[in-house]
């Protein structure tokens, strides 16, 4: 229905806004306010409509010009139900949403310029299904324009809602609804799809704003940010430090400072700084600490890029340095430089370099560590800190005495290394030994419970050779006037490997023996409880010498063995030892020792003069030792009574097998206790004299003279495994018979020579030492002679032989050890004997 006033005088201008057409009212669509610009009647309460949406409340959050029209066309309305309170019923429209005209409106989101876009076109619906109450939708976008900062390039923003959603209930119909989107703090933003954006700001072009933690408010953007970087020359690349939030406004941006620790691994460094700032010179680290693997760098104005470190304007500290955090490098130099190149091996790291002082020509030094006097200090020419962990420190010191014992002298364009719990410097131990090189070693200080304790590492062996003797030391350690080291002693082919302990101290220099070592001579037999040593006297190393019992030989070992003493000079010899033989009165004594490694051989030899036994014996003992056993071999001469002095053969052990030196003296065979193996002893002796007065015969031809020149030997034997005082004494007589005549006045001549053998076999006691001696020997001889021509007392060389006959000797001898010893020469036989 029109209501219009009547004018009779003037023309009438309609102002053609219908506010209900068939009883329903059509002010209204889903509660917006419309103007109609065209209607057709279709039915009773039924029609089609042009016009448009006017007057749209704003709201809280975002505000709308109130002169903007969404206008539609031909939508066709009828009457619904008569809401409470309400005349009239309400124009429905039969097809929703209500698409406008617009596809975006200007608006402000919390007074900042923004634009209200819909891909599809602004429409108006209703806020739920079966609801007359309508909404415009859409996704809201800040415009660039509301911020003002040359130094920032944002991209679309757009505002969230809690759910991280863009697609927003911007405007109602219901003007109760003063906050269209839940908030907590502000509006929040993010990209189109709801995810963190990422912007430039100040030479940074990859910060992230979280869209959890972003929003607007009084007019401000806020975005809570983490900076990336792209730092090929760190791992990882990306710091991801959380710069907290930047405020941008129209007047610029700040930076809101956080509390948040910066912390960047350096390859083995690590850069801490918590005081730093974020605005249009970057991000600058104000104070600051690197750590460089031990070695504390504080720093001020330190500038961080996004894809590098530049610490070319930036200041570095070192008055309170400390390696291993405990130990203080005195810094004396101002020159110090940060870069990034080649440092060593085509290999790229951080450098930070302290030049040397000229005036003092070096940069750094370190004074009062252990094992330095007082008054020494190392000193480095420059010091080169690389984030590889190679850091060179070049020394600048000459010879370093330590201890005030050994010298050490750093290596020419020696550095000293430093780890994460010790510093080292690799150099050489001068030792001053005899023989022995300076070696290679590093001296080390350790962080020990933050107290500095010194120490050698990947120290070389000890090696020299004294009098054939190889020496060889590991495991060498330094303290207060004291060095140590343990390894072995050797004569290839002649000493076994031997552990010793080597002991220095400002009063001696001294290879010892260790505790509880063996001395193997065989796989049974070994020298026990072993000690000796040898020692640095003036410039050379003493002869090694050592002492121990010998064990597992049978007839010493078993009879309370003495020690013996060995000196190794060129091959292991011992001199001045007693052996102990079992069943025998008296030692031998002043004894020489060879050992044979190959073999596993021990050889001895003394000159003895000594009674064994009864028998006077001088002369020299051989001694073996071995895998088969022992024994002793005896020459020179044995004074045996009622014989006097004879010359001597002797052997006497306990070894498996035959002896190749052994000789019966004479006799036919060794007996039982020597057949194939010693075990026990045995003494033979040998003398010649004529002892026997000649026997004469007279022939047709001639007058011939007949005797015996004879030696005798003598043996004396026992075997170590029989019990008892009694000896076998063997004795034999041998030498040879000789017939000699001539008559001159007929130019006749005989002789002859024959080996003649008188055995003679008997017992001797050693408590009563007396013995009895009985034997006799056969000898048949054929005698021949010559006859020559003669003349004028002359014989001449033509001459014949001539047999003269056989005649048989026999040779008796009897005697005891009181002196009686009787001969004879008979002309008649007796059986030989043994």
């Amino acid at each position: 229905m029109l209501n219009e006033p009547r004018d009779t005088n003037n023309c009438i201008e309609h102002d053609f806004h219908l506010t209900i057409y068939d009883d329903m009212d059509i002010t209204h669509l889903l509660g917006f306010p419309i103007y109609i610009t065209d209607l057709k009647s279709i039915s009773h309460k039924k029609a089609e409509i042009t016009g448009g949406f006017v007057n749209i409340n704003s709201n809280n959050q975002f505000k709308i010009d109130k002169n903007t029209e969404l206008e539609f066309g031909k939508i066709t309305i009828s009457a619904g139900e008569v809401e409470p309170g309400d005349t009239l019923p309400q124009a429905i429209p039969s097809k929703l949403p209500i698409l406008t005209d617009k596809n975006s409106l200007d608006i402000l989101t919390e007074n900042l310029s923004s634009v209200l876009k819909r891909d599809k076109g602004i429409d108006i619906r209703p806020k739920a299904k079966g609801s007359h109450t309508g909404i415009i939708k859409g996704q809201v976008k800040l415009k660039n324009t509301s911020f003002n900062d040359n130094n920032l390039k944002l991209p679309d923003i757009y505002i969230l809602d809690k759910e991280k959603n863009s697609d927003l209930i911007v405007f109602t119909a219901d003007n109760n609804i003063k906050t269209p989107v839940s908030i907590s703090k502000g509006l929040s933003v993010g990209d189109k799809k709801g995810n963190n954006i990422k912007y430039t700001l100040n030479g940074f072009s990859d910060i992230e704003a979280l869209a959890k933690n972003s929003y607007i408010q009084d007019k401000k953007l806020i975005l809570n940010s983490i900076l990336h970087t792209n730092i090929e020359s760190i791992n990882p690349k990306d710091i991801k430090l959380n710069i907290g939030d930047i405020i941008i406004s129209q007047s610029g941006s700040k930076f809101t400072k956080v509390n948040s620790q910066l912390s960047i691994k350096i390859d083995k460094w690590t850069m801490n700084s918590n005081d730093w700032n974020f605005d249009s010179e970057g991000l600058v680290l104000k104070k600051g600490i690197i750590d460089a693997k031990g070695f504390q760098v504080k720093f001020d104005n330190f500038k961080i890029k996004e894809d590098n470190l530049d610490g070319t304007l930036a200041k570095f500290y070192f008055n309170d340095v400390k390696l291993l955090g405990i130990k203080k490098l005195n810094i004396v130099s101002d020159d110090v430089g940060f870069s990034y190149g080649n440092v060593h091996d085509n290999i790229k790291a951080y450098q930070i370099n302290i030049a040397k002082n000229d005036q003092m020509d070096y940069c750094a030094y370190i004074d009062h560590l252990p094992g330095l006097k007082s008054s020494d200090k190392i000193t480095f020419r420059f010091v080169l800190l690389h984030s590889d962990g190679n850091t060179k420190y070049p020394l600048n010191s000459g010879v370093i005495n330590l201890y005030d014992l050994v010298d050490f002298r750093p290596d020419a364009n020696s550095v000293m290394d430093i780890t994460s719990n010790l510093f080292q410097i690799h150099g050489k131990l001068i030792l001053n030994y005899p023989k022995v090189s300076a070696i290679n070693t590093n001296i080390s200080f350790q962080n020990n419970s933050g107290q500095l304790q010194f120490g050698l590492n990947a120290t070389h062996p000890i090696n020299f050779t004294n009098n054939g003797l190889i020496t060889r030391l590991n495991n060498v350690e330094l303290s207060h006037h004291l060095l140590k080291a343990s390894g072995t002693v050797e004569e290839p082919g002649a000493f076994p490997s031997t552990k010793v302990i080597l002991t220095h101290t400002p009063d001696k220099i001294e290879v010892d023996i260790a505790e509880n070592e063996k001395i193997q001579i065989s796989s049974s037999n070994y020298f026990n409880d072993v000690v000796g040593e040898m020692h640095v006297d003036g410039d050379k190393w003493t002869t090694f010498w050592f002492e121990g019992y010998p064990m597992g030989m049978k007839g010493i070992s078993d009879n309370n063995p003495k020690k013996m003493k060995f000196t190794v000079n060129g091959v292991v010899t011992a001199s001045g030892q007693s052996i102990d033989i079992k069943k025998v009165d008296s030692p031998f004594g002043e004894m020489s020792f060879s050992y044979n490694l190959p073999k596993s051989e021990l050889t001895g030899y003394c000159q003895i003069d000594k009674t064994v036994g009864g028998l006077g014996l001088k002369g020299g003992v051989e001694t073996l030792a071995g895998v088969n056993g022992w024994y002793f071999m005896t020459t020179g001469t044995v004074t045996v009574p009622s014989f006097g002095e004879v010359e001597l053969y002797g052997i006497f052990g306990d070894y498996t097998g035959s002896v190749s030196q052994s000789n019966p003296g004479g006799f036919k065979c060794l007996p039982a206790a020597f057949q194939n193996k010693i075990s026990g002893f045995l003494i033979s002796g040998y003398f010649q004299r004529n002892i026997f007065d000649p026997i004469d015969w007279d022939y047709e031809l001639v007058s011939v003279k007949a005797g015996l020149d004879v030696g005798l030997a003598a043996r004396f034997y026992t075997s170590f495994e029989k019990q008892g005082t009694l000896f076998g004494l063997g004795l034999k007589l041998y030498g040879h018979a000789y017939f000699e005549g001539s008559l001159e006045t007929t130019c006749t001549s005989v002789g002859v020579n024959a080996e003649a053998n008188i055995g003679i076999n008997s017992t001797y006691n050693t408590a009563t030492k007396y013995f009895t001696i009985d034997g006799c020997a056969g000898i048949s001889l054929t005698l021949y002679g010559e006859q020559c021509l003669g003349t004028m007392g002359l014989c001449s060389d033509a001459c014949l032989r001539v047999d003269v006959g056989t005649i048989d000797l026999s040779a008796v001898i009897k005697g005891d050890s009181n002196g009686e010893l009787n001969y004879s020469l008979q002309k008649k036989q007796c059986s030989d004997c043994d």
